[in-house]
């Protein structure tokens, strides 16, 4: 997975945060279990780390797609603020549901 440089670390520091995010995408592929559907807010609220922030969580979400683990549902549910917002789920909930 990819660690956003947008404040250009390098060295171990860099390396550290690039481990960081390898390990935050482990964990939060591990919450979408065949059938879960989990809008940005609720994959954060699940992963309930209190040092994450929760723009590190969307990241992790755009390269897991990236990477074909998870898909981006087409439609939006109603948010935590009242507003639509979209759902993503893994590769395996889409093939259980076309076979």
């Amino acid at each position: 997975m990819t660690y956003y440089n947008t404040t250009h670390v390098s060295g171990n520091t860099l390396k550290n945060y690039e481990t960081k995010a390898e390990k935050q995408a482990a964990r939060i592929l591990n919450l979408f279990t065949p059938g879960v559907m989990l809008t940005r807010h609720e994959t954060y609220q699940k992963l309930n780390e209190v040092d994450t922030p929760e723009t590190s969580v969307c990241g992790r979400l755009r390269d897991l797609v990236k990477a074909n683990k998870l898909i981006k549902l087409p439609g939006t549910v109603r948010g935590e603020f009242g507003r639509p917002v979209h759902q993503w789920t893994s590769i395996e909930t889409i093939t259980i549901n076309n076979t």
